[in-house]
């Protein structure tokens, strides 16, 4: 699995931005406790993977910032 960080180096974005996409059902996170008993998301690879792939693939954006 990966971490949010990781997710959103591969996003090229910032941890913030990743939470933003799980908390509107773009991207399924997998949350797990921490050793330090905070939540933290983890995502699956390959839901990861095929999320990345969707986004390259398409022309118009899929966020509004407004």
């Amino acid at each position: 699995s990966m971490t949010c960080r990781a997710f959103a180096k591969a996003l090229g974005a910032n941890c913030q931005t990743v939470r933003k996409l799980a908390k509107k059902g773009l991207v399924k996170p997998r949350t797990r406790r921490s050793t330090d008993a905070f939540n933290t998301l983890r995502f699956d690879k390959r839901a990861a993977e095929g999320f990345l792939r969707n986004t390259q693939a398409r022309k118009e954006p899929m966020i509004s910032w407004k």
